[in-house]
């Protein structure tokens, strides 16, 4: 039973990025070629910084777990973590995108694609919270 939980946050996850990928990249038909140069070499370095950091923690947390530190507050430490990083970016880019003086419409529709994907980052980590408390013993 605790597989299909993970299959099924799996599937949630992808498929809302999946959907705000789509909503994003429809998004930038609503600025000029001006502003979208603007928006690429302002972002530049969050492009490259944010999964950077993302895999550093993945990479701490299957190091710890190598050596022997219990899974369940790890997996709750680095969840939070994650929500944390998560949040933070969410303020960073709405107000970049109010500094770039992006036109609201495109702005909503970034908002609309962040809430979608934290939504199913929500059910994925809620899946994996239940089949980690049903799982054990």
């Amino acid at each position: 039973m605790t597989i299909w939980l993970i299959v099924l946050g799996v599937g949630v996850v992808l498929g809302a990025s999946l959907t705000a990928r789509v909503i994003s990249e429809r998004s930038l038909r609503l600025l000029t070629a001006e502003q979208k140069v603007l928006l690429i070499d302002s972002f530049s370095r969050t492009r490259v910084l944010f999964p950077s950091v993302v895999l550093g923690m993945a990479m701490l947390y299957l190091v710890s777990i190598g050596l022997g530190a219990p899974v369940r507050p790890l997996a709750y430490a680095t969840f939070a973590a994650l929500i944390g990083l998560m949040a933070w970016r969410h303020v960073a880019v709405a107000r970049r995108l109010r500094t770039l003086d992006m036109p609201e419409a495109y702005r909503r529709a970034v908002r609309w694609a962040g809430v979608l994907t934290y939504a199913g980052l929500a059910v994925f980590i809620g899946c994996l919270i239940v089949a980690l408390t049903i799982g054990s013993p």
